[in-house]
């Protein structure tokens, strides 16, 4: 099979799944089989399991006079009970029973809904979601272990006439945001490499397995480069052990990589180097590239081999930033890593799907940029 239908079925496959929450039976059987597609290509792989709460939404909606705006709570918020909040809508830090607020993406996107979550004198919350394309763009958990605020309902952009006619009206509305929180664990897929000198520091090669929805282009793209590095180190051998982990919990507090790092004291820094790649790798709506990376040397490396596949306008990210939520972590661990991010108009919406949301052929020229890469850093001298 030729590698860009390898990497289209590994999309597809992972796409139709269903929705990657982490702790659901979806998650679970996708463990599964990211492990199996490791083990078929030579990689000895093991599921590391770790606990988690997972959220489990219940009755999540808003009701203005006859109409009903479906949501979904914040998962790092409270919940209301079954009976919910009825009040009027207002700006973030009025007194207004309910905070209506706008979300979108960028640099002070949830700012406004920060201060409604902390100023106390809100009821509940209520978060028109203004994603890049219609829909409810979900907001990830990074308070999701030290859960904060009144309860936050999450709703699409396209309610957003619906809301704002509410407000401006002084009408009288009601939103339940309930749910709980069980019991249950998630994953991280680890694979093994051996190298012929298991003497030498270990590479690590990483992305995230897990987010909103069916993300196909938010995590597929990632998670097919991840198989087909791991796949063209096999063919060509490695100097020394190559290390592969796919994250749960991305979208709940980077969890995962909390995990399996927590399991290894020292290890970031021991390793000798870790390529991440992160969300929307091939998105193709509003695509666009960037990379980050530790040093100049493994910058001007890591542009070679993407100019080598014709991926010239990926621009680095430039200063000291770090792109990536895992990766961001090895960076403050001092770790050697570098990370590649895309642009999505589809983030965090539900219509992230295959085949529309992605462009095979950048997938596949960024795959073979990077398992050049990989190739290089596993014959460097510590």
């Amino acid at each position: 099979m030729e590698q860009s239908q390898r990497i289209s079925q590994v999309i597809q496959e992972y796409d139709s799944q269903g929705w990657h929450r982490t702790g659901t039976p979806v998650d679970h059987f996708s463990a599964n089989w990211l492990y199996d597609k490791l083990q078929d290509i030579g990689i000895q792989a093991e599921l590391e399991r770790f606990d988690v709460l997972r959220v489990d939404p219940d009755l999540c909606h808003l009701r203005v006079g006859d109409e009903i705006v479906e949501g979904l709570p914040l998962f790092d918020g409270s919940f209301t009970d079954s009976n919910g909040v009825t009040g009027f809508l207002g700006q973030a830090e009025s007194n207004s029973e309910i905070a209506l607020v706008e979300v979108s993406r960028g640099v002070g996107g949830q700012d406004e809904m920060e201060r409604a979550r902390r100023c106390g004198k809100h009821t509940a919350v209520l978060a028109v979601t203004m994603g890049d394309s219609p829909g409810l763009m979900a907001t990830n958990a990074s308070d999701f272990h030290t859960p904060f605020g009144p309860p936050v309902l999450q709703v699409s952009s396209e309610s957003r006439d619906v809301v704002f006619t509410a407000l401006n009206s002084h009408q009288q509305v009601h939103l339940i945001a309930s749910g709980g929180r069980t019991n249950s664990h998630s994953f991280n897929v680890v694979g093994l490499l051996p190298g012929k000198d298991r003497t030498l520091a270990p590479l690590v090669v990483m992305t995230p397995r897990s987010g909103w929805w069916n993300c196909a282009s938010e995590r597929g793209g990632g998670l097919a480069c991840w198989l087909e590095v791991m796949r063209y180190l096999v063919d060509v051998g490695a100097h020394r052990d190559v290390i592969c982990v796919a994250t749960s919990a991305h979208e709940l507090g980077f969890y995962g990589i909390h995990a399996f790092l927590g399991g290894r004291p020292g290890f970031v820094k021991q390793a000798l180097g870790w390529i991440h790649f992160g969300a929307n790798i091939g998105a193709s709506q509003l695509p666009g590239l960037r990379f980050s990376a530790s040093s100049a040397d493994l910058a001007r490396q890591v542009e070679d081999n993407l100019i080598a596949q014709c991926l010239e306008y990926v621009i680095p990210a430039g200063g000291d930033i770090t792109v990536g939520g895992e990766s961001q972590e090895i960076a403050r661990q001092d770790g050697y890593v570098t990370a590649l991010v895309g642009g999505n108009a589809l983030f965090h919406l539900q219509t992230d799907r295959w085949p529309q949301a992605v462009d095979v052929e950048v997938v596949t020229r960024v795959a073979k940029a990077y398992s050049d890469l990989a190739s290089q850093l596993v014959v460097m001298v510590n």
